[in-house]
Formats: C-alpha cells, sequence, structure tokens
C-alpha cells in the first residue's frame, strides 16, 4: 500500500506461532532502477536455506517491495525457533541486512498476518 509515496505498513513484529498464516518482509528502496533485483533469502532455524524469492520492478525510482512466506499448513508451522531472512542487493554477496523472526509453538488465540518492517536506501550501493 502506498501513502504520499511511501509504504503504508503494519506495526513491525518479530515473533510468530506456528498457527499464524504468515510473515510479511515490506521494504522501500529509492533509488531503484529497473534492472536493480533485491533477493530476499529465508533460513530456517538450522541455518539451512529455506526459500529465496527475487522481488524485481520494472519501475524506476522508489519502491515499495512487500513479499511474505506462509507459515501455517507449511513447513515453517514444523520447525519452531529462530529464522533469519537476508536481502541482498543486485549480484553483492554482503547482505545489506540481516532481520531475525521467530516462529514459536502456538498457545492461545491465531494472530492476522502480521509483519517485518525495513527501509533501505540504496544509493551509493
Amino acid at each position: 500500500m502506498f501513502a504520499n509515496n511511501t509504504c503504508k505498513t503494519p506495526p513491525a513484529i518479530g515473533s510468530f506461532k506456528t498457527t499464524d498464516a504468515s510473515v510479511w518482509l515490506y521494504f522501500e528502496a529509492n533509488p531503484v532502477s529497473q534492472s536493480d533485483v533485491f533477493h530476499l533469502k529465508y533460513y530456517k532455524p538450522d541455518g539451512t536455506g529455506y526459500s529465496t524469492i527475487d522481488a524485481r520492478t520494472t519501475l524506476s525510482g522508489y519502491v515499495c517491495y512487500s513479499y511474505y512466506i506462509n507459515i501455517a499448513g507449511d513447513v515453517p508451522a514444523s520447525l519452531p525457533g529462530n529464522w533469519t531472512v537476508k536481502i541482498f542487493y543486485n549480484q553483492n554477496s554482503n547482505p545489506m541486512a540481516t532481520l531475525n523472526f521467530t516462529i514459536a509453538n502456538a498457545s492461545g488465540p491465531t494472530q492476522p498476518p502480521v509483519t517485518l518492517s525495513r527501509y533501505f536506501n540504496v544509493t551509493g550501493i
């Protein structure tokens, strides 16, 4: 969602239940070009790779990205613990950001979909 040319995101949360629907990652980048790619690499609690998402755009300038992985009914629900997502810019081998989040065994009511949120300015990368 956009409001006044900025991402409109829910508050950042870093802990999720195995019954939660998903974990969303929102981030902004400015400026980007049409050839830029952000690689979102998710890692399971044991440090092995789980999923890689290539975030591409057909736009230039300011871009708001939003991506998710499912939890409930998918592999993450069976692997509670400390998860990591690393965001790589183009072909850079060093992540521009590393975010950690926890998936814990469910107790109590299920939460609505929630988010990890981060702003990145890619100038000079």
